[in-house]
């Protein structure tokens, strides 16, 4: 079921963390956001800065036809971008 006090703890260390200077990921992991363009409740204006904050790595795509939910919404854009994004990186590559 829901663990209530699970997810506000997690709200909270997100929000410290949104007002922390210093970066929370390590540089070397690899950090995808995925915004839609019509998102009202947390525009890309309003998260692409906390985000480079806490990865100074981030790379950020956009989905033109989605908004809050773009892996619900444009499901099949949202899978290309994460495969074109995934392919991309060296561990994957080396893979091959």
């Amino acid at each position: 079921g829901f663990d209530g006090e699970a997810f506000f703890a997690a709200i909270r260390g997100y929000l410290a963390c949104l007002h922390s200077s210093q970066p929370h990921v390590p540089s070397e992991m690899p950090v995808l956001g995925v915004f839609g363009n019509r998102d009202v409740v947390t525009p890309r204006e309003q998260q692409s800065p906390a985000l480079a904050r806490l990865a100074r790595n981030a790379t950020f795509e956009e989905i033109a036809s989605a908004g809050h939910y773009p892996h619900l919404e444009a499901p099949e854009l949202f899978v290309d971008v994460l495969d074109t994004w995934m392919r991309a990186l060296p561990a994957f590559r080396a893979l091959r």
